[in-house]
């Protein structure tokens, strides 16, 4: 729950505190003296509580019952840190892809580092094995439609990452970035600002929760 609710904080709804809320309801039902009275209640909680969940995959709800679908999702031995999870065929196909370009860019262009700015940790997880993290956070990203979720981010940035601009532009020479086209080819925000126009080339290469992710790597790398 607690990576589902940084990854999409539309979660805040019954369905993430259902089980809290048990607790004061049996200090409730404990209260009550005529038994009536408490099947009742007990009944309506039932019926209230069936509501907290839906029964198909949706924003709030990606990985009750959809993942054992076995025939959508299935566990693909090729990621050692994921070799356990359950994810459709698209989804792994995004990963595979994402770890080809990885080693297409480190051979052709001398990469050393990676720099995730986008809001899926699972980049970055990726990356580990082939190149040098340049960040302590797992994601990083500023949209243009979600101000909540992008004050998430900068205060995460502030309190644990600060030099995450700066180490980006001192290793623009051996750096390969995965980030969003709407932080391109400028991401500024508050007292972030960030250019890559004349830095880096952009490779086109999937879009994820309706945004088209990019990869920038270095301008005098011709590949």
């Amino acid at each position: 729950m607690c990576y589902n609710t940084f990854h999409n904080y539309k979660l805040y709804k019954l369905s993430t505190g259902l089980i809290i809320g048990i607790i004061p309801f049996a200090f409730f039902l404990n209260t009550l003296k005529d038994i009536n009275n408490k099947i009742i209640i007990s009944f309506l909680f039932f019926l209230v509580s069936l509501n907290s969940r839906n029964f198909f995959k949706d924003d709030t709800n990606p990985n009750f019952v959809f993942n054992y679908k076995t025939e959508i999702n299935i566990i693909n031995d090729k990621f050692v840190y994921f070799n356990y999870l359950k994810w459709n065929k698209e989804q792994w196909k995004l990963y595979e892809e994402f770890t080809e370009k990885i080693l297409l860019l480190k051979k052709n262009c001398n990469i050393e580092a990676f720099n995730n700015l986008t809001s899926n940790g699972f980049f970055t997880l990726l990356a580990y094995d082939h190149l040098k993290i340049n960040q302590k956070l797992l994601w990083f990203e500023i949209l243009n439609y979600e101000p909540n979720l992008n004050n998430l981010f900068y205060n995460f940035l502030k309190n644990y990452d600060s030099y995450l601009i700066d180490n980006i532009n001192k290793n623009l020479d051996r750096l390969l970035v995965i980030t969003t086209s709407n932080n391109y080819p400028d991401l500024n925000y508050k007292d972030l600002n960030l250019n890559f126009a004349g830095k880096f080339k952009v490779m086109k290469f999937s879009s994820y929760y309706g945004r088209n992710i990019i990869f920038l790597y270095p301008e005098k790398c011709n590949l």
